[in-house]
């Protein structure tokens, strides 16, 4: 058995760490050499994570785990060989991705930033249009998209009314890394720096006075 181990690559000169936001494929199943498996989050932006080459790959991150520049994300046994099954499936699903993108009568596809922003607004992809190349979401169309809300039928004006903004209930969610950033630069910013106006009165009486 031959096994290797898929680290966290060097992303930035100033990003020492990042956190896994979703895994893209199944514990234990095959991946392909360049398949992206898992979506890292920095402070700057957000990123897919090419496998190294083809194999089974088992999980030893797990999502929303923080994870320091060279560490373990997952182990990849390169000795196994792809089912049979699996790989007809997958070649069956190739071609027709090629032929939905030479009709183009196919989902456009999001950026992994775009998915993300998707992700969060609860918006289908297949909802947004997208303005790059071959129809891809990019993150500004991610941005600008509002979930598509459908009217009850009923008549009454007041089934209309959202009660959501006036609730009181809370709800606990992780930052990002980049509002977690934020909030530390704005701490250390609050901190350090001289949130303060001065000012200095002078009587200049006998100044106009020698000046007349």
């Amino acid at each position: 058995m031959s096994k290797i181990e898929l680290r966290v690559p060097t992303i930035g000169e100033s990003i020492n760490e990042v956190t896994l936001s979703r895994w893209l494929v199944e514990d234990g199943s095959y991946v392909e050499m360049d398949q992206s498996i898992c979506e890292f989050e920095s402070d700057k932006a957000t990123l897919e994570f090419p496998a190294e080459a083809s194999g089974i790959i088992t999980y030893v991150a797990s999502e929303d785990d923080d994870l320091e520049i060279g560490g373990l994300v997952a182990t990849l046994d390169t000795s196994a060989k792809a089912p049979l099954k699996e790989s007809a499936e997958s070649t069956t699903q190739e071609t027709s991705s090629k032929e939905k993108k030479e009709t183009g009568n196919g989902e456009p596809i999001p950026s992994p930033a775009a998915a993300k922003i998707l992700r969060e607004k609860d918006i289908d992809p297949s909802e947004v249009e997208g303005s790059g190349k071959e129809g891809r979401i990019t993150k500004g169309d991610a941005i600008k998209a509002e979930k598509k809300v459908q009217k009850p039928k009923s008549e009454s004006p007041a089934t209309h009314i959202r009660l959501d903004s006036f609730s009181r209930n809370e709800r606990r969610e992780k930052l990002s890394r980049m509002r977690r950033t934020i909030a530390k630069r704005l701490v250390s910013a609050k901190n350090n720096a001289a949130m303060l106006t001065t000012f200095n009165e002078v009587n200049l009486t006998a100044v106009m006075s020698l000046r007349k």
